[in-house]
């Protein structure tokens, strides 16, 4: 199994730096947020590939990890009539502490998909589930 961290989780420190302490850490990638990169794609993938981490693959990486740790997931398709109900009653559960990790497509891959999903998970929310 790869451990893999997001850079969400630092967000106030520079790409560099989380490079640099996510490798000096033992992880094995990188969950990259497209609107946290510097603009220069090759010295992104040269730091990345100097200090030995690879980038995560999205959901897929984050669905493997709940499988193999026996950690409640969901996995849904915000465009579907129901998703809003399958979030709130998975959600609802009380299954104690609570940490939602959200993955999906990039801006890039499927443009408006950053203003959907906040506009989903804030009416989600609002219903004080």
């Amino acid at each position: 199994m790869k451990l893999s961290l997001s850079t969400i989780s630092t967000l106030n420190a520079s790409f560099p730096d989380e490079v640099a302490a996510y490798a000096a850490a033992g992880f094995d990638a990188i969950g990259l947020w497209e609107f946290e990169l510097p603009d220069d794609d090759a010295s992104n993938v040269a730091a990345l590939r100097d200090a030995g981490l690879s980038v995560s693959k999205g959901t897929a990486f984050a669905l493997e990890c709940a499988k193999a740790l026996a950690k409640p997931h969901i996995v849904i398709a915000i465009d579907a009539g129901d998703a809003e109900d399958l979030a709130a009653g998975f959600l609802s559960k009380g299954q104690g502490p609570l940490a939602v990790n959200i993955g999906g497509p990039r801006e890039s891959e499927a443009p408006g998909i950053y203003a959907s999903t906040k506009a989903f998970l804030s009416h989600l929310l609002a219903r004080r589930i």
